[in-house]
Parts: C-alpha cells; structure tokens; sequence
C-alpha cells in the first residue's frame, strides 16, 4: 500500500468529479478480433473486417436501445443472416428494427439520397434520432452520425462514431467533407445525456489504524466508493458500471471494480464500490472515472464503454 496514503491520519472522504472525457455514445470497431474474421451477410468470403462498417454501426444502435441485451457486430450478423437481412454481403437497412420487434425499440425513421441533405441530419437528430450516413468515395463507407453541435451546413459539426478505427477516436463528418446518402433510426438510446451521475463520486480511504487492522485480518481491501447514478429513460437499464483509474505512470485504463445492476425508469440509484490498494494516483480526480456496458470481461475495459459524467 502506498506510503503516501497510509499517513493519512483520519479516515477521509474525497469529493471527486468525473473527467469529461471518452465516448459518449455506443462505439464498435469492425476490426475486433472477437468478429473481425466472421464472414459478413450470406458473402462466403468478405469478412466484418473488410466491409462490416454498417453491420457496426446498427450494432451499436442495437446495442445502445435500452431494453435491448447485450448485441455486438457478431450477435447481429447471426440474426439478420438469419432474417434475410442480407442481399449478398449488403444489409437491408429496413430489416434491422425487427430485432426487437416493431414499435418496441430501434425503429426506420427515413431515407434520404441526397447529398450533403443537411437539413435531414439536423431535423433527425434535434428529434433525438441517430443517422446511419454514406461517405467516401468508390464503394463508400459508412459511420454513425451521433450529435450536431455547430451550424447546420458545417461537416464539423455533425460528430460521428466511426468503425474503421480500432481505437476509438472523436471524429466529425468534416475527416471525409461530405455525405452521400443517410438512414435515420429512433430508440431508447443510452448515453452519456440519459444515463448519468448525478453527485460526485465519494471516495472513502481508511486511516494508518485501520488500514494495519485489515493487514493483521488479511483483508487487502483499501477502499470504497459510492455513486449515484440516474436513468432518464422510459425504459429501465441493465448493465455494468466500471470503476477505474489512471496511473501515474500510463494512460492505460485499470479496473478498480464493477458492479452489475438494473436501474429502473427515472428512477437514481446507488451504486458501491470496493477496491484494493493502488497508488497516489487516485487522490487526482482527472484520473479517475466510470464506464458503462452492457457486457464486460473481467479485468478489461470494454471497448464500447460510456463515459459517464456529472449533470445536474
């Protein structure tokens, strides 16, 4: 156990903010070695890797509606090979809403075929929908257009998860200038403005006494946290919260502890963390946070993780 922190003389708790940082809403990468190999649609040789850019990106729709469970490129290529949601290696982007059922979840908003249609982006996600958009050149490519924060006719203001990464990385409609053509879906979507903490995490430490009684007891847990989360949704949500921290020494995310839980329809909900020792590095906010998912590995930090953070 760090020095530094056994001095401490009283048990303390710290308040401490959550760093705006990370994703906001579902990202997957096509290039995950758990699907990256897979072989995409009805296709007997293109692979999720080479063109599963859409199939990523109505997973991470799929994944991100509320009363859907877990779903990855993997899950949704099963289920649409299996409901002919394929013409060859092409999804039909119409087939994908009857995963959970019609009028329950993600649900086709409308199409558009015109370039750089501006105006349907906007009007789609003022509506709190998200647009599926086409863009590059030849063949295309195809990301997930999340938010607008900027004028209407500005590509750098339409922000977008892209699946061609294998790290996620903030991206704009500005990287390729234009699009092409877009879908627009509704749902229940869980991200960081409908699931979110509502007070600062309280991070408790014992002092040098009680820290020696739990060595002598052979109890290696240093500490706790306790976070109040909130759902804003119609929907309850079902999932993991992840605990982590920065060391000083990396910008590796480490695991502090999780917790799996369902959070009902607006309703807050406390969540409790225990942890054992670790170094100086949790005593700076910046390098402490929470993660959501709706699956988890132990030990890793999941790629399609939610950054949550504090709103009043």
């Amino acid at each position: 156990m760090s020095k530094n922190i056994r001095i401490l003389g009283i048990i303390i708790i710290l308040f401490i903010k959550i760093p705006l940082f990370g994703q906001s809403f579902n990202w997957f990468s096509q290039s995950d070695k758990a699907w990256k190999d897979i072989r995409l649609g009805y296709s007997k040789s293109i692979s999720i890797a080479k063109s599963g850019c859409v199939l990523s990106c109505i997973s991470m729709l799929l994944n991100a509606e509320a009363m859907n469970g877990e779903v990855t490129p993997a899950v949704a290529n099963r289920w649409l090979r299996r409901n002919h949601g394929f013409i060859s290696a092409d999804m039909i982007l119409e087939v994908p809403p009857k995963f959970d059922g019609l009028l329950k979840g993600v649900e086709f908003e409308g199409r558009t075929w015109r370039r750089n249609d501006w105006r349907f982006l906007a009007k789609h996600l003022a509506m709190g929908n998200k647009v599926v958009a086409k863009v590059g050149k030849g063949n295309g490519h195809w990301v997930l257009v999340t938010e607008r924060n900027g004028q209407l006719y500005r590509a750098s203001s339409y922000k977008v998860n892209d699946p061609a990464l294998k790290k996620f990385r903030k991206r704009s409609l500005a990287y390729w200038g234009s699009f092409r053509s877009a879908v627009a879906y509704s749902g229940q979507w869980i991200d960081d403005t409908t699931l979110y903490l509502t007070e600062q995490i309280y991070l408790q430490i014992p002092d040098v006494k009680e820290s020696f009684i739990q060595d002598l007891a052979g109890n290696d847990e240093f500490g706790n946290a306790n976070i109040k989360v909130y759902n804003s949704l119609n929907q309850p949500i079902n999932g993991y919260y992840i605990l982590y921290y920065l060391p000083q020494s990396s910008n590796q995310k480490v695991v502090l502890d999780y917790v799996k839980i369902e959070v009902p329809a607006k309703v807050s909900k406390n969540l409790f963390f225990q942890f054992k020792e670790i170094d100086e590095s949790i005593m700076n906010y910046e390098r402490l946070g929470v993660i959501f998912s709706k699956g988890y590995s132990l030990g890793q930090v999941p790629q399609n993780g939610i950054q949550l953070k504090i709103r009043n």
